[in-house]
């Protein structure tokens, strides 16, 4: 006969198995491929081609024609704003510093995809995005890149 004893052993025996196999199940499970988590993409899913160098800061969905945006942007570092639109689409990203206007995607009569700006002083700059009234407002992609 078995007393209680040998039963305790069997018991804590049969315990560590089920703990050692729920152990390698979840080990074989965090290194399979699917649970490893997915290399940060450089470039945005709306905009899959950032310059060179450059990283994601914030993607934007205009909500209305008119959008603003203040960030802090810091001495020393490009920044980058690009619009996802069409060819046809009229809109436009003006960047300003205070009340002064630094920079515009809409120069010489010409609309352009976006802008490039190497900050010079660290501070609170305003971004306003102006979509074409007859179009809806395309999407916005910031990035920066050090210079």
């Amino acid at each position: 006969m078995i007393n209680q004893h040998q039963t305790i052993k069997i018991q804590l025996a049969k315990l560590s198995v089920s703990s050692l196999a729920i152990f390698i199940c979840f080990f074989m499970a965090s290194c399979s491929k699917n649970a490893l988590p997915e290399p940060q993409k450089k470039a945005s899913p709306m905009y899959t081609q950032l310059p060179k160098g450059f990283k994601l800061i914030e993607e934007m969905n205009p909500k209305s024609q008119t959008e603003t945006r203040v960030m802090k942007l810091e001495k020393g570092m490009m920044y980058t704003i690009r619009l996802v639109k069409s060819k046809e689409n009229h809109s436009k990203v003006l960047l300003y510093n205070g009340d002064k206007r630094i920079v515009s995607s809409f120069a010489r009569g010409r609309y352009y995809g976006g802008i490039n700006y190497l900050c010079k002083k660290t501070g609170n700059y305003t971004f306003v995005i102006e979509a074409d009234p007859k179009q809806v407002p395309p999407k916005v992609v910031f990035a920066f890149k050090k210079s």
